[in-house]
C-alpha cells in the first residue's frame, strides 16, 4: 500500500512537470506543445477538461500551420464545440498569436480575416481539414473526403471527395475508407470506385465482392474549392 502510494505520487508529480513544461513552451509559442496541451484540455483527465481552452490552444497552434492542430480544431467546428466570438476578441486572440510566433521564431499565417466572419461552422472545419491534408494528413484527408461526398461546409463533389479517400486510404486509413464507402449514397460511390480502380490495398476487390445495392445512381463530379457562405 505505501508503495502504491509513491508510485501515484511520483506519477502525479511528473504529469504535474509535464504540465508545466507544456505551458511554458506553449506560452513561447512552441506549436507542438500548443497542440498536445489542447489535446489534453479537449480530453480531460490529466487536467481538467476545458474545451474553450482547447480550441484557443488549437487555434494558436493551427495559424502556425500545425496540420494535427488543424485537424482537432476543424473537428471541434465540426462538432459545434467552438463558442463564436466577437470581432474584438477575434482580433486580440490573432494579435496574440503573432506576437507567440514571431518570440519563438515561428511562421505565422492565417486565413483572411473577410472571409472567416462569414464561414459556417462546417465551413470553417472544411478550410481547416483542407490546410491539414494538403500537409498529408491523414484523418484530414478522409474527413474531407466524407464532406465533399455529403455536401458539408463545401459544394458536394464526388471526384473530390474520391481524391481525399484515396490519399488517406494510401496512409493506412483503408478499413475506415473502406467501411464508409460501403454505407454511403446507396452503393454509387462503391461504384465510382470500382470504376476508377485506384484504391490501394486490395479494396477494389473487397468492394467489387460487396452485395451490390439494386438502383445505383451514377455520380459525377468536379473539382471544388471549399464553399463560402454569400456576402450579405
Amino acid at each position: 500500500m505505501f508503495k502504491s502510494k509513491i508510485c501515484s505520487a511520483l506519477g502525479q508529480s511528473k504529469e504535474k512537470n509535464k504540465i508545466n513544461e507544456l505551458n511554458e513552451e506553449s506560452a513561447h509559442g512552441n506549436a507542438d506543445a500548443q497542440c498536445e496541451l489542447g489535446s489534453l484540455y479537449q480530453c480531460g483527465g490529466v487536467v481538467e477538461k476545458n474545451r474553450p481552452k482547447a480550441s484557443q490552444l488549437f487555434t494558436l497552434a493551427a495559424e502556425q500551420g500545425h496540420a494535427e492542430a488543424q485537424c482537432r480544431l476543424a473537428t471541434m467546428w465540426h462538432k459545434g464545440q467552438v463558442a463564436e466570438k466577437t470581432k474584438e476578441e477575434k482580433r486580440k486572440e490573432r494579435d496574440r498569436a503573432k506576437e507567440l510566433a514571431k518570440e519563438g521564431g515561428y511562421e505565422f499565417s492565417t486565413m483572411p480575416e473577410a472571409d472567416e466572419e462569414e464561414l459556417t461552422k462546417y465551413q470553417r472545419a472544411a478550410r481547416l481539414y483542407a490546410k491539414a491534408a494538403d500537409q498529408g494528413h491523414a484523418a484530414s484527408q478522409f474527413m474531407l473526403g466524407v464532406m465533399y461526398t455529403r455536401g458539408i461546409g463545401v459544394e458536394k463533389d464526388i471526384t473530390t471527395a474520391m481524391d481525399n479517400l484515396e490519399l488517406a486510404a494510401s496512409q493506412g486509413h483503408h478499413e475506415k475508407v473502406l467501411e464508409f464507402i460501403k454505407e454511403e449514397a446507396n452503393g454509387s460511390l462503391s461504384a465510382a470506385f470500382i470504376r476508377r480502380k485506384s484504391l490501394p490495398g486490395g479494396l477494389i476487390s473487397n468492394l467489387e465482392a460487396s452485395p451490390k445495392p439494386e438502383n445505383i445512381v451514377p455520380v459525377k463530379g468536379h473539382k471544388h474549392r471549399p464553399a463560402v457562405a454569400a456576402r450579405t
